[in-house]
């Protein structure tokens, strides 16, 4: 049986300091932590995990984005809009019985 260890080395005491500084920093602005304590996302095992579903608030952040991007096409032609592929678990899809 294998396992991974992962591990880090520094130089210097303030060398680690400071990388542990900016990984506390990095966890204060974590974006999954924050979109789901601000209303914007939330993600459910159902449609699959890593598939965040946009609740209302994060629909309007995103519709605001395309307009912008819209109209900046439209004036400098160097925007392009490229959508991602949805996926979610078949069983997402599949009859249920309940009760």
């Amino acid at each position: 049986m294998l396992t991974r260890i992962y591990g880090l080395a520094f130089e210097t005491k303030g060398e680690l300091d400071a990388y542990l500084i900016q990984r506390a920093e990095a966890e204060k602005r974590d974006h999954k932590k924050l979109g789901k304590e601000l209303g914007l996302f939330t993600v459910s095992n159902l449609v699959g995990k890593g598939l965040p579903m946009l609740l209302p608030k994060g629909n309007i952040i995103k519709t605001g984005i395309r307009k912008f991007y819209k109209k900046r096409k439209r004036k400098i032609r160097l925007f392009f809009c490229v959508n991602s592929a949805h996926r979610q678990k078949r069983t997402l899809y599949q009859e249920r019985t309940y009760g």
